[in-house]
């Protein structure tokens, strides 16, 4: 829970610092980003946690990548960290969502050790994206319509995310205690 808290703070401070360089007022990153003045205000003081779908609306006002705001430059990011070297790439997205219980190990056969995989946390957001990129093909990015579908629907897919995660959490953090007798 605290590393979580200092990526919020360390968050906040970025959209501060980055806001204030390039003479960004509050007023005009809402305006920008769709994000209200006082909810940018909230991040910028770490007094509301910043999920994903705002995190991306205010990258996109600031005209930095997100990983920029979560990580400080594009080169920390552990995707950017491998740079052109596409296995890297992958097994680094692997270990984030492994690490984000996305996607879980499962051993299937003592004997020989096989494990497979599935998608542990948000199955239902990420089969609907799935889904859509497959109709789509590789062309999601062939038209300024096309890429600007994809676009919306990777905000939507991030909200859903976004949304239970946050459930998720709640339920674990307000559930009632087992109280278990000294023997």
């Amino acid at each position: 829970m605290q590393k979580e808290k200092a990526i919020q703070v360390a968050i906040g401070n970025r959209i501060k610092e980055i806001r204030k360089k390039n003479h960004i007022s509050q007023d005009k990153l809402a305006e920008l980003s769709g994000v209200t003045n006082t909810t940018i205000s909230a991040y910028e003081n770490h007094k509301k946690h910043i999920g994903l779908a705002n995190l991306a609306s205010i990258a996109k006002g600031l005209n930095v990548t997100i990983d920029v705001l979560y990580y400080g430059t594009d080169e920390e990011a552990p995707i950017s960290k491998a740079g052109g070297d596409l296995g890297k790439k992958v097994v680094n997205c692997v270990l984030e969502l492994y690490k984000e219980n996305v996607i879980q190990a499962i051993t299937v056969d003592r004997m020989d050790d096989d494990v497979e995989w599935r998608v542990g946390s948000f199955y239902q957001p990420l089969n609907k994206f799935l889904k859509t990129l497959g109709t789509i093909g590789n062309d999601y990015d062939s038209t300024p319509e096309q890429a600007a579908y994809v676009e919306n629907v990777k905000s939507t897919i991030a909200y859903e995310i976004n949304k239970e995660k946050e459930q998720n959490d709640n339920y674990w953090n307000n559930r009632p205690r087992q109280e278990y007798p000294v023997q």
